[in-house]
């Protein structure tokens, strides 16, 4: 079922996704500044080795491949070894699978390089509830392509993400925060808060 309801949205346009959703809840998103709930559970991939991964047990929930086409034959890998600076990524045409271990209404990551390419959805059951490329997220002002996106839901929860790269390499993300808390209505309202990472994004790397 998620695997035919993810080539339905690949059927669509790429850019200038229109989002139409089933529910009454949606997912908006303001980048830049790391807000994260008191009560977030938190994951930041420095408990795993380096590798390539068909599941991961998560802090935030299930983690798993879907495959996309054809192309690659790799999906979901670590980079940082164990107790260092783990991230995740995944390879041009797979997706990440993520099953939160409990609906959601804030969901905050690290966007290691944001391009147009990468693609995250949300969904709440079988609905999307909302769905983000990298010409919807404003990258970093200190030049390093990664910013912290936090996404939060009006109207409800989400209890599902997806994240792909499409047609290109790779997604890369990282320092993700789950709670059933959303966003401060400021910066909801606000959209897009200008505060730096500094150095969190100065070590990711785009893979070729």
């Amino acid at each position: 079922m998620m695997k035919a309801l993810l080539r339905g949205l690949l059927a669509l346009p790429l850019i200038g996704f229109a989002l139409s959703p089933a529910n009454a809840t949606y997912v908006g998103v303001a980048t830049g500044t790391m807000w994260i709930p008191g009560n977030a559970v938190t994951e930041d991939f420095n408990s795993f080795a380096n590798g390539y991964y068909l599941h991961l047990d998560t802090a935030v929930g299930d983690m798993y491949n879907v495959k996309l086409s054809d192309a690659d034959v790799t999906g979901v890998h670590v980079l940082g070894a164990t107790g260092e600076d783990g991230y995740v990524y995944a390879t041009k045409n797979w997706a990440i699978g993520l099953t939160l271990d409990a609906p959601a209404a804030y969901f905050g990551m690290l966007w290691g390089t944001v391009d147009t390419y990468n693609k995250i959805v949300f969904f709440d059951g079988l609905d999307v509830v909302g769905v983000f490329d990298g010409d919807d997220i404003v990258a970093d002002p200190d030049g390093t392509g990664a910013v912290y996106a936090n996404f939060y839901a009006h109207g409800g929860t989400f209890d599902k993400v997806l994240f792909f790269s499409y047609g290109a390499n790779s997604f890369e993300f990282d320092n993700i925060a789950v709670a059933p808390t959303p966003l401060p209505a400021t910066l909801g309202l606000f959209g897009v808060a200008v505060a730096a990472l500094g150095g969190l994004g100065a070590r990711r790397r785009r893979k070729a």
